[in-house]
């Protein structure tokens, strides 16, 4: 294939058509040819060709990148947990986590930057507000299914349970929280952002999301696979792990999609870190018992009443999700403030007094913080009336 861009003044110039043809990598995938050419030349004498070898990673589909760079994090994965078992060491398993991650960020950036933002999830939009929501989210998930859950086990089936929460690796905290945090990194840029948006090229968004789950949920039945030493390995221990991931997958999709509506994945990784963090560190009761990051069960009660109340706080997590948006909460914190703001105002009410209202009613908006009408709100201004906030975006 053979792409000719003859470069003459006040036309496209060869840096432009360069761009322009990386834009659309998709187009040119699926070829025959190993290379693509790309080949500009002057309009006088057709003198000062320059040739460009692309690479394979630009001519590949979304698809196939997937499936390549899928098969290499679980490559290293395996041989991290079943050759080297660096789960038994204080290293734990980083390199499987770190290694395919920056394999994952360099072939994007070679192929396109901006597909490290819009493909891998990695971007700064509403970033303040996704990384509230991730510490919420993944305190939230960890109470039910850690506390709850063995707080309900203790009071219904085995009063002498011990609730005492206790820290598991006092002195690898600091390590932790960097494992989890390149940890969830990589399986949030690979699975919801690489997996699913190339699952979305061939499939509608709902099944990308659940195959993407899918896949999330069996990359996790390497623990209970591991922890079968000495001991018969249930199918209902593996069947909860992959249940339990595969849940969080699909929540953390359907967060990708439709709460950050595909533009960041920040959100997610926040939640999965600090989830993941606090699920390895503080243990509460006897069971489970710690398997590399992950938790094992040993007790299949436990483990249903574990399962179900986190199916129940995933249905709830699941619907809200998908029914609201990122700009939403920041609507709500404006609204927040706007009541707060207007509780602490003395003086004339201002939905009855003021300048530029006549009968109670507004006659033109109203900047916070002053008394005189505008003809507008400046650009990405918020403007409030107690009670009412809106916002004025470019």
């Amino acid at each position: 294939m053979l792409l000719v861009c003859r470069r003459a003044p006040g036309h496209l110039s060869w840096d432009r058509a360069r761009r322009v043809f990386f834009v659309g990598p998709y187009i040119v995938a699926g070829g025959e040819q190993p290379q693509v050419r790309l080949v500009a030349s002057s309009a006088v004498g057709g003198s000062g060709r320059q040739t460009m070898t692309v690479s394979p990673w630009a001519q590949a589909s979304l698809l196939q990148l997937a499936s390549v760079l899928f098969a290499v994090a679980l490559a290293w994965r395996v041989v991290d947990i079943f050759v080297l078992r660096l789960g038994d060491t204080w290293l734990n398993i980083l390199p499987s986590k770190l290694f395919p991650l920056l394999v994952l960020i360099v072939v994007f950036w070679s192929r396109q930057r901006g597909e490290v933002r819009t493909v891998l999830g990695l971007s700064k939009d509403h970033l303040r507000t996704h990384i509230v929501m991730g510490l919420v989210l993944g305190v939230s998930i960890w109470l039910v299914a850690d506390v709850a859950s063995a707080a309900v086990y203790a009071g219904v089936f085995d009063p002498q349970y011990p609730l005492a929460v206790y820290v598991v690796t006092t002195y690898l905290l600091p390590y932790s929280a960097l494992f989890f945090l390149t940890n969830a990194l990589l399986e949030e840029a690979l699975f919801r952002g690489l997996i699913q948006n190339a699952l979305a090229t061939r499939v509608t968004m709902g099944r990308a999301v659940l195959g993407s789950a899918i896949l999330f949920g069996l990359w996790h039945l390497t623990w209970p696979l591991l922890s079968d030493v000495g001991r018969l390995l249930t199918v209902a221990e593996a069947l909860g792990m992959v249940v339990l991931s595969a849940l969080l997958g699909v929540f953390m999709g359907l967060y990708y999609a439709r709460f950050a509506r595909g533009r960041s994945l920040m959100g997610p990784v926040m939640m999965h870190t600090l989830f993941n963090f606090l699920n390895e560190n503080f243990k509460v009761g006897e069971d489970p018992s710690v398997v590399g990051p992950d938790f094992v069960f040993s007790n299949a009660t436990l483990m249903v009443i574990t399962v179900l109340m986190f199916i129940a706080s995933m249905g709830v997590l699941m619907v809200l999700v998908a029914h609201y948006h990122v700009e939403d909460m920041s609507v709500l914190t404006n609204r927040l403030r706007a009541r707060t703001s207007c509780g602490a105002t003395r003086g004339p009410s201002p939905h009855t007094e003021g300048p530029g209202r006549e009968d109670g009613h507004v006659r033109g908006p109203f900047i916070a913080g002053t008394t005189t009408p505008s003809s507008g709100p400046p650009r990405n201004a918020h403007y409030t009336h107690c009670g009412v906030v809106g916002t004025q975006e470019e």
